[in-house]
């Protein structure tokens, strides 16, 4: 099942002329499609599936913070790549010390854009961030993990809300929990 078929299926369960392609089409009607298999896509994310994980290896440069991942969603863990392979500590932004000597970070927060560590890191570490990454369809990313794997989550997700839209609340309580 593809992100097409799935926008087809629900076109037609809605009355709706089926589009005949949906990643970087300019058909209103596909692009409404895509927005909404999007939103359902994300609620499904949120079920915290595990394999949605990503992992992405940086190496400090002697500063007190590194960028986040552009994809990044959700922070899970930060650890030191190499001996001792401890965990660092997070932190709310607000609450994380500042000390003014370099050294091994041991702590660490979201604030904006980044990722801030307690202190500025006195020699390059390698650190392995595990995050939740975003999940959205688009031209440059036309699947994910969820539709490869289980491609009928998103699809009665989106006929959960084709029901609604069909004022149709048996056949919306029917997807649901299908979707569920």
């Amino acid at each position: 099942m593809s992100l097409l078929s799935i926008a087809q299926a629900v076109a037609e369960q809605v009355g709706i002329e089926a589009p005949t392609s949906v990643v970087g089409s300019t058909d209103r009607t596909a692009k409404q499609l895509l927005r909404m298999i999007n939103r359902d896509g994300r609620i499904l994310a949120k079920k915290q599936w595990t394999i949605l994980q990503k992992e992405n290896t940086f190496t400090t440069n002697g500063t007190a913070y590194v960028a986040l991942p552009s994809d990044f969603v959700e922070a899970h863990a930060l650890q030191h790549t190499s001996s001792p392979y401890e965990y660092l500590a997070p932190r709310v932004a607000g609450d994380l010390p500042y000390i003014s000597t370099a050294g091994r970070p041991s702590m660490w927060a979201l604030d904006g854009a980044n990722i801030d560590f307690e202190r500025a890191c006195d020699q390059a570490y390698t650190l392995r961030f595990v995050y939740r990454a975003r999940f959205a369809l688009s031209d440059s990313t036309p699947t994910n993990w969820l539709l490869t794997n289980h491609p009928g989550a998103y699809l009665y997700a989106a006929l959960y809300e084709a029901g609604a839209f069909m004022d149709d609340s048996e056949y919306e309580s029917k997807m649901g929990a299908r979707r569920d």
